[in-house]
């Protein structure tokens, strides 16, 4: 069987080095990012996003807006009615949707099998986290608060 040799130059520890057009790429995609005010960390000759607690989209930060969007596309009437309760205080009501999405990923834990330490749960815990419940919440509040 014939050896197959890569031929991508390497550098001084033996790793091979993008090309230049993979660095020209990159060089872009980390202007775009400045532009976007998104910051990134350079890493020898690669441009790699760092992931920040800023805001996105218009919310607290990314873990929110994606949360809210998720809701506002499988549950719009579990958001809305929960927002829109009388007698609830905001605070309460962003408790009960945090009890709520955890239950529904717990639930997915169950269902699928999923192993109580993995990944996957260090990376839900961590992103519901850093969610701003209370934004959601008003956010699809039209109730005014007494």
């Amino acid at each position: 069987m014939a050896k197959l040799y890569d031929f991508r130059p390497i550098d001084q520890d033996g790793n091979p080095r993008p090309s230049r057009q993979q660095e020209a790429k990159g060089r872009e995609y980390a202007q775009e990012l400045a532009k976007a005010g998104q910051h990134t960390l350079t890493l020898t000759q690669w441009e790699i996003p760092t992931p920040t607690n800023t805001s996105y989209e218009g919310w607290t930060n990314r873990a929110t807006w994606c949360v809210s969007l998720w809701l506002n596309s499988d549950s719009p009437d579990y958001i809305y009615e929960l927002a829109n309760r009388k007698h609830n205080a905001p605070h309460i009501l962003a408790d009960m949707l945090r009890e709520q999405v955890s239950t529904w990923w717990y639930d997915m834990v169950e269902m699928h099998q999923l192993s109580e330490a993995s990944m996957w749960q260090d990376l839900m815990t961590g992103t519901l986290a850093q969610v701003n419940w209370h934004e959601i919440i008003d956010n699809h509040r039209e109730i005014e608060d007494a």
